[in-house]
């Protein structure tokens, strides 16, 4: 029975990204840009350097930035740019399917997830859907309280990316949240955070091979001035206006997560109610992350689209959303006030266009709302109508990306 569920969920994504590649190659036809399709076009940013680690190693100090779990399986496989882009689709598709039957949601909620723009970095030389395929065995693991998998994804993921700042806390704050008495939460992360240092102390060995030097990663993050900052103001990002938006709807999102767990947390106070380990450690995730890069990155939150949208823990708490949430008005009126005020962050007011386009953000923001409408017309058409906006999205990115741009 499993395995037919799983199927289902595995179809319905192979279904969704066919399509959406067909949409895109008729789209690259029309722009008279078939030939964006090589080797070179897939190797922008972040790819290129990961290309440079796999072929020469840790040469430079600055390229310790970077973790060694993805140029590690990519010089394992010894695949092109485009054949470990294929690999790396794989990979995410058979995960996000995993994700859809975990939860079993329906197929409709499942093309939103499928959609959402940032996922674009499954299908390009990115260490995204490494990542995703490790945060989704973590996220079963702490769903089924399975200790094993626990512990296997949180050693991989600590290989891949520099999440164990992020983790050490999450795991801290999942653990103390879902069990009943302080100290038993306590207890009972010990191991897991053991085991988070212990990936990151892989990776620093690994480092240290190639640089003959211990701990050159925090080096390195001062070369791509990643240190201690207050951000400045107004709050930035690369790639344009379009970029600034883009980060700063992740910004929102995981302000709004963190907010939700005090909520949740005097909730437990209250009524010592136990909760999800997968939704909190999500939520821990999220808001983690953009307060990290809030500050260590003065102010510019370039990348933490991709860092917020294109994992499963933006899944997880979407779903608890969709799954809970009881549509009101009043949440209408109070999401546009909020979020045109947070806005003001962002330099919305130095013009009217930005201000329209952030105000767009807004009306997206209470779209996902309308989605639990109680009348079926309405909660479908914005639906429906978001799954064809991330779409457009998706491809957009796509474009953008293989003509040199940034998109995070």
């Amino acid at each position: 029975m499993d395995l037919k569920i799983y199927l289902k969920h595995l179809c319905i994504s192979i279904s969704f990204y066919f399509i959406l590649a067909l949409v895109f190659f008729i789209y690259l036809i029309n722009k008279n840009s078939l030939h964006f399709l090589n080797d070179s076009n897939f190797l922008r940013f972040d790819a290129n350097l990961y290309l440079d680690i796999k072929n020469n190693g840790y040469h430079e100090n600055w390229l310790c930035a970077f973790f060694p779990g993805f140029p590690y399986l990519w010089k394992i496989l010894n695949t092109s740019a485009i054949g470990i882009s294929i690999v790396n689709a794989v990979i995410f598709i058979f995960s996000i399917s995993s994700i859809a039957m975990l939860y079993n949601i329906e197929w409709k909620r499942q093309l939103f997830l499928l959609s959402i723009p940032s996922l674009m970095f499954m299908f390009v030389p990115y260490t995204e859907a490494l990542f995703f395929a490790t945060g989704t065995l973590l996220t079963v693991g702490l769903n089924k309280n399975k200790l094993n998998l626990i512990l296997l994804a949180l050693l991989l993921g600590s290989l891949i990316r520099p999440t164990t700042f992020v983790f050490i806390p999450a795991i801290l704050i999942s653990y103390i949240f879902t069990e009943h008495y302080f100290k038993q939460g306590l207890t009972k992360s010990i191991l897991p955070i053991l085991v988070l240092i212990a990936g990151l102390l892989l990776t620093t060995i690994v480092h240290y091979v190639y640089t003959n030097k211990w701990f050159v990663f925090f080096d390195a993050q001062k070369l791509w001035k990643n240190y201690l900052h207050v951000p400045q103001f107004p709050l930035t990002s690369w790639g344009g206006d379009a970029s600034n938006r883009f980060d700063g709807s992740a910004l929102a999102i995981s302000l709004f997560c963190g907010v939700f767990l005090v909520y949740l947390f005097f909730e437990k106070l209250k009524n010592r109610i136990p909760f999800s380990k997968d939704l909190i450690f999500s939520m821990s995730y999220i808001t983690g992350t953009s307060l990290l890069i809030l500050a260590y990155r003065d102010g510019n939150l370039y990348s933490l689209n991709r860092f917020i949208y294109a994992t499963p823990f933006i899944m997880v708490s979407l779903h608890y959303f969709f799954k809970e949430y009881q549509f009101k008005w009043k949440h209408v009126w109070l999401t546009f006030f909020v979020s045109e005020v947070f806005w003001l962050l962002f330099g919305s007011y130095n013009h009217i266009h930005n201000l329209l386009m952030f105000s767009i953000v807004s009306l997206y923001f209470i779209s996902i709302l309308l989605t639990k409408h109680p009348n079926k017309v309405i909660s479908t058409i914005s639906l429906f109508g978001l799954i064809s906006l991330n779409s457009i999205g998706i491809i957009k990115l796509a474009y953008r990306f293989l003509n040199n741009g940034w998109v995070g």
